[in-house]
């Protein structure tokens, strides 16, 4: 897997100049040929890892295709702060990244000192970041840096499906940043090199949590209790 900065208004995906297409080729063909598309609605349903995937222009979604609704010692693992990281790794706002993250840099020292105020306050200006990549009226609007923050994430989170899977873990829950699954039973910590290999390899973090019981409506509607 190759990462690189881009300047401001590059397209990051696809076999180009840029020697990005290794990334590329993580997913499945449909998948591909969808983004290439560049939509803005519709989505491509895959069956893959025991999940019922579906991608689309605003994230990645699965759930298990049996139709199993209720699981035991489901662990979360979550990329934090997934939009702003990816466009801090794709440098998608160009001259002005550095700038970004010096933001998201401020903020997360408030948090640690215990500024909420000033933290809670930062938070906002960040998160709005990525939308107003999509918003024609802001002087941030770049469809293309857009659908490539949009799109590195789904690959990411695919990827690390795919891992989990082929180590024996049960996927149960994928949703945009995040995957739940069961770890195997017969290497239960198979997972935490898993984790390992994977930030490194995507530049991104993760945080787990635990629930020793997960009752699950559909993707975005589940009850984990502690």
């Amino acid at each position: 897997i190759r990462l690189k900065r881009y300047e401001h208004g590059e397209r990051p995906l696809g076999k180009d100049e840029l020697h990005t297409y290794d990334l590329f080729k993580l997913v499945p063909e449909e998948a591909r040929d969808f983004w290439c598309k560049e939509p803005d609605e519709g989505s491509v349903t895959m069956h893959e890892f025991g999940l019922e995937i579906v991608v689309a222009s605003g994230g990645i979604h699965g759930v298990p295709d049996n139709g199993r609704k209720e699981f035991t010692n489901v662990i979360f693992l979550d990329v934090a702060s997934l939009y702003p990281n990816i466009i801090r790794v794709l440098n998608a706002l160009g001259e002005y990244t550095d700038k970004f993250w010096a933001i998201v840099e401020e903020r997360l020292a408030a948090k640690r000192k215990g500024d909420k105020v000033k933290a809670d306050a930062l938070k906002l200006i960040i998160n709005s970041v990525y939308g107003l990549l999509k918003n024609k009226h802001s002087k941030l609007f770049n469809p293309k840096a857009s659908l490539s923050v949009c799109v590195f994430g789904q690959i990411a989170l695919y990827d690390l499906s795919r891992r989990l899977h082929e180590a024996g873990c049960t996927l149960v829950n994928l949703n945009t940043d995040g995957i739940g699954f069961t770890t195997n039973p017969h290497d239960p910590d198979c997972y935490k090199s898993i984790w390992k290999e994977w930030e490194k390899d995507f530049d991104l973090v993760l945080e787990e949590e635990m629930f020793p019981r997960l009752i699950q409506k559909d993707v975005n509607n589940y009850l984990g209790v502690h």
